[in-house]
């Protein structure tokens, strides 16, 4: 699920047939992959994501000790 925080009844064309509509607070959510693509290509400039988009997490891998010279 990701939120869009906006200005109030913004509207954003998705496709030729669709479009989206932040609500009277200027809120959105949506699950809808297609609609995050758009979203987030607009992101910062005409309105922020306020839920970070899930990242794997990578291990980092541990230091490895330094051999000693003898």
């Amino acid at each position: 699920m990701a939120t869009y925080k906006g200005h109030p009844y913004y509207s954003v064309r998705i496709d030729d047939k669709n479009s989206i509509r932040f609500d009277q607070n200027g809120r959105y959510e949506t699950n809808k992959a297609q609609e995050i693509a758009v979203l987030d290509a607009l992101v910062p400039r005409y309105f922020v994501r306020l839920d970070e988009p899930k990242q794997t997490k990578t291990k980092a891998e541990p230091a490895k000790p330094k051999a000693s010279a003898k």
